[in-house]
């Protein structure tokens, strides 16, 4: 839910209103996407933008549901490639959402955000 508020500006972002992406994932979903700018991070260039293909979904349920299935089932070219982020491997939610930090997001303090959204809200609690 937090990655949800946080990826999709509590469902006010133009992408999660003209693409039910709650979660910022890129690519096509059925063969529809959302061209964006997107702000992106890495350490070489600092902060920069990139037009990217965002997926479009039919409804938000289905967003959800794809970032469920990404999470657990991973990029195929690596079905463990967000394990980090599974309970049974993650020792608390702050665990997790540093797993998420260079892998889904790339943003630097994408833990520090999700954190802050799971305290705020008490979110946190849903996981223990």
């Amino acid at each position: 839910m937090a990655q949800a508020g946080l990826e999709s500006a509590w469902g006010t972002s133009i992408l999660s209103m003209q693409g039910n992406n709650f979660f910022g994932m890129k690519g096509t979903y059925n063969g529809k996407s959302v061209k964006m700018l997107t702000a992106e991070h890495s350490a070489s260039r600092g902060w920069y933008y990139i037009k990217a293909n965002f997926r479009k979904y039919p409804t938000a349920e289905d967003s959800f549901a794809d970032n469920a299935k990404k999470l657990r089932n991973g990029p195929s070219f690596n079905k463990n490639y967000y394990a980090g982020t599974w309970k049974k491997n993650a020792k608390n939610y702050k665990q997790a959402a540093k797993a998420l930090v260079n892998r889904y997001a790339t943003d630097p303090n994408y833990a520090k955000k999700l954190i802050k959204i799971l305290k705020k809200y008490d979110l946190h609690r849903l996981l223990d």
